[in-house]
């Protein structure tokens, strides 16, 4: 079951696709260089919510975004562009720049039995 976001983004826009609640481990580049770790705590496939803490980076920014994906063959690692839609004290709101088939076969994996199995939550509503 998912639920749909709507609430609007610090530049104006709306999100309009379902979100997951996730425990993902990510790196977050910039000009190829690591600079942030973080967890990401939702994810869609056209973006994702990830836990840093206080951030130099504002809305606009355009970063790479590694995500760590846990899986029953092990782990995959999914690298993809990303751009700073909203900041708040605890992290950043991502929008993906391109869709990635790794991710987009992964987040389709997730079914409510193997969501819960893997330490992974239910559809959410918000942050």
């Amino acid at each position: 079951m998912s639920a749909r976001h709507t609430r609007s983004g610090a530049l104006g826009e709306q999100r309009g696709d379902a979100r997951r609640a996730v425990r993902v481990n990510a790196v977050l580049y910039c000009d190829a260089l690591p600079i942030l770790r973080g967890r990401v705590l939702d994810m869609g496939p056209r973006g994702a919510f990830v836990r840093t803490g206080p951030s130099a980076f504002g809305p606009g920014a355009d970063l790479e975004l590694e995500l760590i994906l846990p899986g029953g063959t092990g782990i995959r690692t999914c690298r993809l562009p990303v751009t700073v839609r909203h900041v708040t004290g605890s992290g950043l709101g991502l929008r993906f720049r391109r869709v990635d088939p790794v991710l987009t076969s992964w987040l389709e994996g997730l079914t409510e039995r193997d969501g819960l199995r893997q330490g992974h939550g239910p559809a959410i509503r918000d942050h």
